[in-house]
């Protein structure tokens, strides 16, 4: 994860051990990044100092597929939510579960 401060338009890598990021978002109070780690097949929760530091990065919710594997997560970017549906049928195992 990297930012590029306006003040000088350098890169600034801030988090280099995410395996697979696919896409991020602030929370509304723009104090905490929020990352899609494909390969983990979750998300992780990136606090920011007011310097803009990543500290404490952790796990936010784990997305198995459920027991069954019948659990679809959806991310909803207008209300900032992840939404889950439970399927009628099992999906298929991720590569990244083989």
């Amino acid at each position: 994860m990297y930012r590029a401060p306006p003040s000088n338009g350098q890169l600034d890598k801030l988090l280099g051990n995410i395996p697979s990021p696919n896409g991020l978002v602030l929370n509304a109070a723009q104090n905490a990044v929020f990352v899609n780690v494909t390969r983990g097949n979750c998300v992780w929760r990136v606090p920011m100092l007011p310097d803009g530091s990543p500290y404490k990065v952790g796990l936010l919710i784990q997305m198995s597929g459920g027991a069954d594997n019948r659990t679809l997560y959806i991310t909803e970017s207008e209300s900032g939510s992840i939404l889950c549906a439970d399927m009628p049928v099992p999906g298929q195992p991720m590569y990244s579960h083989a």
